[in-house]
């Protein structure tokens, strides 16, 4: 969404999927939604910190997707 200088999510979802009436729309509508609240519930369960837009983005499908890196990853 960034790079795409795309500002409001409703556009990027519109340009994306299509208009508001379509099921390709609802139907990724549904999975952000969806995602969004198991990825909101799984952070604060766990205490992840550091979630910011940088952090986060948005599948083919309209799902959450987290591209942190993890500890293991981290060179010292």
């Amino acid at each position: 969404m960034g790079r795409a200088k795309v500002n409001d999510l409703l556009d990027f979802f519109t340009s994306k999927y299509g208009g508001q009436d379509t099921v390709t729309f609802q139907k990724a509508q549904l999975n952000f939604i969806q995602s969004m609240a198991a990825y909101s519930v799984a952070c604060y369960i766990l205490q992840i910190k550091d979630r910011h837009n940088g952090n986060i983005m948005i599948d083919g499908d309209g799902h959450i997707v987290h591209i942190g890196r993890t500890s293991a990853s981290q060179s010292f």
